[in-house]
């Protein structure tokens, strides 16, 4: 759900069209009043999620209002518009998947705090992005899938360097959340959550992963099983180079289903950077900086831009898969990683593939056009 500040953020531009005060003296009564009278909300909100105290604004949230008015003022010169253009909100509809927040008179907004309107990524999600298709879903597990038998040795790996590293008694915990305890017990061992959730496995020898899942639960693996790994196993020379070599050997499959996408533009791929079938503009401001920019329609992006390589490195044991996307017509690019690894603990659940932009090669004006 979104908080005070992004209310703020995309109601303060609005705010601007209408607002007849110095913004150091308003109070939250007077912006909500001023927004409600106005402005087209999608939904009504309550007042209390513009401001932290009902009743003054305090030093960031009016700092928020004056970038935001700052970017008003542009997007009032640049569009031409009028002095009371028709507004609506719809930056609050949790319903949509829209990343339109404001629509001043005929003109689209998303205003975002972030370089990019990137989608939240899964292995799923990139698989189906990259491919242009909508067969893989959510769960699906890049080692189990893409290197079974290079996963499962390195399980069987862990669970040795567990038996021969220890220590045979292990505890963490964290107050008032979760107490944590293992204990080595010949060749297997037992696992306990605060005291109510527990397993015991007798001989982990040659547990296989699918039986160490099927019996455990995600507390067991999450606070107890990953954080004893984390404590004796991670530094193992024999557990880093089991895991580098899943790592790789996922990397070359995974790599082997998308090469075919170089020098191709999946639809999909424009629906990660929220390009829609119409275009809208996107825009961002903070105290130092003001930037907006046209985000093509579909159709248009497709004409220029294409995935230009596809690659995989493992720096130690971390797989890490990159696109390279390119703007035929400018020549301008972006580079986005995304990291393949588990988020709450190791062999606990799904690995995500959490996706960063590399910013030495980051050009927004490889996907958007820029106007300010």
């Amino acid at each position: 759900m979104a908080n005070i500040y992004t209310h703020l953020r995309e109601l303060g531009v609005a705010f601007y069209f209408y607002n007849q005060r110095n913004i150091e003296n308003i109070t939250p009564a007077y912006f909500w009043d001023v927004c409600i009278k106005n402005i087209k909300l999608t939904p009504v909100i309550d007042i209390s999620m513009i401001a932290n105290n009902v009743n003054a604004f305090n030093e960031k949230e009016i700092e928020i209002i004056k970038n935001a008015s700052k970017l008003g003022s542009t997007i009032k010169e640049k569009f031409n518009l009028p002095n009371n253009p028709k507004i609506s909100w719809v930056g609050c509809d949790t319903q949509s998947d829209s990343p339109i927040d404001l629509i001043i008179d005929k003109y689209k907004f998303s205003l975002k705090e972030e370089s990019f309107i990137l989608e939240n990524m899964g292995l799923y999600k990139l698989l189906n992005i990259l491919l242009n298709t909508n067969k893989y879903a959510s769960g699906t597990h890049i080692f189990k899938e893409f290197a079974p038998n290079e996963f499962e040795n390195w399980f069987n790996v862990t669970c040795n360097c567990l038996l021969n590293n220890g220590p045979y008694d292990f505890s963490a915990a964290r107050v008032g959340k979760y107490k944590s305890e293992g204990v080595l017990e010949n060749n297997g061992f037992f696992l306990r959550y605060n005291d109510i959730e527990s397993v015991r496995f007798d001989d982990i020898r040659n547990l296989s992963y699918k039986e160490f899942e099927a019996r455990t639960n995600n507390h067991l693996r999450e606070h107890v099983f990953s954080k004893w790994i984390k404590v004796s196993v991670e530094d193992d020379i024999k557990y880093i180079k089991a895991k580098k070599h899943c790592a790789i050997q996922a990397g070359e499959n995974i790599l082997k289903l998308v090469k075919e996408c170089e020098n191709t533009c999946p639809i999909s791929l424009m629906r990660f950077f929220r390009i829609e079938n119409e275009e809208y503009y996107y825009a961002k401001t903070t105290s130092h900086s003001l930037e907006i920019y046209k985000v093509p329609s579909i159709s248009e992006a497709c004409k220029n831009i294409i995935i230009e390589k596809i690659w995989t490195e493992v720096p130690k044991s971390q797989l890490n898969f990159y696109t390279k996307i390119v703007n035929l017509l400018n020549g301008c690019k972006i580079v986005f990683r995304n990291e393949l690894r588990y988020s709450h603990g190791q062999f606990n659940g799904t690995p995500e593939a959490k996706c960063y932009i590399d910013r030495n090669n980051c050009n927004l004006t490889t996907m958007y056009e820029k106007i300010v």
